[in-house]
């Protein structure tokens, strides 16, 4: 169960992650 909670959550962190990381850049 809680593997299968890592495998749903981890994508959606890591979605978020690039979208802030592509905010950044086009503050530079």
């Amino acid at each position: 169960m809680i593997i299968v909670n890592l495998l749903l959550v981890i994508p959606r962190e890591i979605r978020a992650y690039n979208s802030f990381g592509m905010g950044l850049k086009s503050y530079a």
